[in-house]
């Protein structure tokens, strides 16, 4: 999957940054930034025990989701980007109403 850079074309901020995910256990896991006010999804790629991308455009409103399944339960990390940085994977378990709210917050 791709987006085409024009469609950052219009963010106040131009250029890119780099932001990076790390990872703190060896569960797999899908990891996506979500581009709300574009309604896209960038996903990302496992780089050892981090998840980078090197290419975030400054001034996009962001975040990350990402989810993973333990034991047959769904364990989910989810937040705005604030700024080209460190995160850490801090995954819960959720129930299917949090996950809900969870997309229904996407959405808006």
């Amino acid at each position: 999957m791709r987006i085409h850079v024009d469609r950052f074309y219009k963010l106040k901020n131009k250029g890119t940054q780099q932001i990076t995910l790390k990872d703190i256990d060896e569960t797999p896991e899908k990891v996506f930034i979500v581009f709300k006010e574009l309604n896209s999804l960038l996903p990302l790629y496992n780089s050892g025990d981090k998840y980078v991308q090197r290419r975030f455009p400054k001034g996009a409103k962001a975040s990350v989701l990402a989810y993973k399944i333990i034991d047959g339960q769904p364990w989910i990390y989810y937040e705005d980007i604030k700024s080209a940085s460190k995160y850490t994977m801090n995954f819960k378990p959720c129930k299917f109403p949090e996950i809900k709210e969870i997309f229904a917050n996407i959405q808006t």
